[in-house]
């Protein structure tokens, strides 16, 4: 009887395990990951997990139980409020964290509180003629700490309005002989710095990202993109007359994307026109270089500033084929669409043909990459979109027309805690932490670096030198070993005196001896 009841609590034991395991994997759908110097992938714990969906049926819910004096304000709106969500293209988080999606079919901008309720909806207004007027399938939506920027791409204008959704201006179309021969403006996204000035990124435009005043006046182009083309486009063109060049297509720098500006005024821009067997040689390469990088990060001259000191360039997915084969629904480098800043110089770049996050620390870094395709929460089918909202992630799916908020884990916790103190230069207190991702995860090469990089900074060289072989970081160890043998001959310096006289002692009585 004893014994039937051990087997049986055996049994139970049992299935308990694989019925939490089997809830866990049902929770999280993807898998978390990063590269290691090989390039191979290293399974880590997850730093995002889903927490809620935002959708047509949430926010109309929310609408609904929304004050009298909100529902007032939209009453003669009322059945566009209420309409589902039709092709979403942007989503935006304010200072405040309140919640901003361009919702372009609907020629709308929804505006959610930081709980996700509904709080405004922008669509119709009265210009500054006194006029009707209303949005024409906006794209982008960038908001300050005082108002809301929309780039409405059919009026090829952007529209600002205040943090209430009152009309305030209209930035117009830059003028005619601005735009290069063959570009239409057509503002898809936009980002505005702290002076006013408003970064534009224009559809069809090649020439880079364009920078206005509020007025519309134009203040230049600023990042233009590497020209691409094939080794055999190049080849032929040799041999090609100069009517012949004049007749062919042209090769024109390639069109940015996506758009966004950190407090410094750092612009951080996307693109994934780029010609993919450059990026996929730059990748292979381990390029520190910006020439074909799908990210890029632009000083106000617009040169590129983007620390690419990681294992591998900060470009998205490492380990994939460039041919078609059983198995691999997706081929060549990642689509990236979209980029968010996040805290302590931490930013994540999206790649919309595997839907996937990608997150860096402030030297190009892996942090972690999460999520991929599916109907599953969690999973998102069309990922198109990103915004953090304080240590939250939120991504918007271009298919289900939803949006998926993320919360950080514990081990995100740790992560962030890690750069945090490695950038306030409590080196020590960076080590504990780094020490506590190892625990949970001893593939985290970005760890054995931080702590290496921090004992280094303590002038700890010899131990930093052992952290650096760990993860086969050859740069860092080779600086860590100079160092070293400065400080050694610093603190010797005594000694080489000392040897010499011993020598020159030395080789006098052995003269002496001799003769």
């Amino acid at each position: 009887m004893k014994k039937t009841k051990i087997i049986r609590i055996i049994l139970l034991t049992f299935c308990l395990i694989i019925f939490f395991a089997t809830s866990a994997s049902a929770i999280i759908p993807y898998t978390t990951y990063t590269y290691d110097v090989g390039g191979w992938m290293q399974v880590s714990p997850t730093a995002y997990v889903p927490l809620e969906i935002i959708n047509s049926q949430t926010i109309l819910e929310s609408f609904n139980k929304s004050s009298d004096l909100i529902k007032q304000k939209y009453s003669s709106q009322t059945e566009l409020v209420t309409k589902p969500l039709d092709t979403p293209t942007d989503v935006f988080v304010d200072d405040l964290n309140h919640v901003y999606i361009a919702d372009s079919g609907n020629n709308r901008v929804i505006g959610l509180d930081d709980k996700y309720n509904f709080r405004l909806m922008l669509s119709t207004f009265t210009n500054d003629q006194g006029v009707p007027d209303s949005l024409s399938s906006p794209t982008g939506v960038f908001v300050t700490k005082t108002e809301i920027y929309v780039a409405d791409k059919d009026k090829s204008r952007i529209v600002i309005f205040d943090k209430v959704g009152n009309f305030v201006d209209i930035v117009p179309e830059p003028a005619s002989d601005v735009m290069p021969e063959n570009s239409v403006y057509k503002p898809i996204a936009l980002a505005v710095d702290n002076a006013g000035r408003i970064y534009v990124v224009s559809a069809t435009t090649n020439y880079g990202v364009l920078s206005l005043n509020r007025d519309g006046s134009f203040n230049g182009f600023i990042g233009p993109q590497k020209v691409t083309y094939n080794v055999f486009q190049y080849m032929w063109r040799k041999f090609q007359t100069a009517e012949q060049i004049e007749s062919s297509e042209r090769f024109v720098a390639t069109e940015y994307n996506n758009i966004t500006i950190d407090e410094d005024g750092f612009i951080y821009i996307t693109t994934n026109s780029i010609n993919e067997s450059n990026v996929d040689a730059a990748i292979r390469s381990r390029s520190k270089k910006g020439d074909y990088a799908p990210v890029k990060k632009l000083n106000p001259n617009g040169s590129d500033v983007m620390n690419r000191n990681g294992l591998w360039p900060p470009s998205g997915e490492i380990d994939y084929l460039n041919f078609a084969t059983a198995g691999f629904t997706h081929v060549g480098p990642s689509d990236i669409c979209d980029v968010a800043l996040g805290p302590n110089g931490t930013w994540s770049i999206i790649d919309t043909e595997r839907s996937k996050v990608f997150s860096y620390d402030e030297q190009g870094n892996l942090l972690y990459a999460f999520c991929d395709e599916g109907d599953q929460k969690g999973n998102i089918q069309k990922l198109i979109g990103i915004a953090y909202q304080g240590t939250r992630i939120l991504l918007l799916d271009g298919s289900a027309s939803s949006i998926t908020v993320y919360k950080r884990t514990e081990y995100g916790d740790l992560v962030d805690a890690a750069i945090k103190n490695t950038l306030d230069k409590n080196y020590n207190e960076a080590v504990k932490y780094y020490r506590g991702i190892l625990q949970r995860n001893n593939n985290y090469d970005s760890a054995y670096v931080g702590i290496g990089q921090s004992l280094y900074r303590n002038g700890e060289y010899v131990k930093a030198m052992q952290y650096y072989m760990d993860a086969y970081e050859t740069k860092n160890y080779s600086e860590a070993y100079a160092a070293y043998r400065k400080a050694w001959i610093e603190d010797n310096v005594w000694v080489i005196p000392l040897v010499v006289i011993v020598l020159i002692i030395a080789l006098v009585q052995f003269f002496k001896w001799a003769t």
